[in-house]
C-alpha cells in the first residue's frame, strides 16, 4: 500500500499470512516487517498504534450489546408484564 506514496518516511508493513503458508512464508518475511500466521485479528495494529499513541486504549463497552436495544427495551417490558400476571395469579413460577 506504500508504493508510490510522496514522502512516505517510515513505513511498518504488516502482512497477514492465512493459508499456504509452507509455500507464502519465505516470500512475506522477506516483503514484510511483521508476519501474523493464521490471524484475522486487528489487535497488532492496533497494538502498535497504542504503543505509539495514535489509539485510544481498548473500549470497555461491547457494542453488540447496543445493537439490538429496542428489542432488548421490548423483551424486559414484556418479562416484566408476565412476572405480574404470574405474582397476581398467585400462580408458581
Amino acid at each position: 500500500m506504500d508504493v508510490g506514496m510522496v514522502n512516505e518516511g517510515c513505513a511498518l508493513k504488516i502482512g497477514y499470512l492465512n493459508w499456504d503458508f509452507d509455500k507464502l512464508y519465505d516470500k512475506y518475511l522477506d516483503s514484510y516487517d511483521i508476519v501474523l500466521l493464521d490471524c484475522q485479528s486487528m489487535e497488532v495494529p492496533l497494538e502498535v498504534f497504542r504503543y505509539c499513541g495514535i489509539a485510544h486504549a481498548p473500549s470497555e463497552v461491547n457494542l453488540t450489546d447496543y445493537c439490538h436495544i429496542a428489542e432488548a427495551e421490548k423483551k424486559t417490558s414484556e418479562d416484566d408484564a408476565i412476572a405480574a400476571a404470574v405474582s397476581s395469579a398467585n400462580v408458581p413460577a
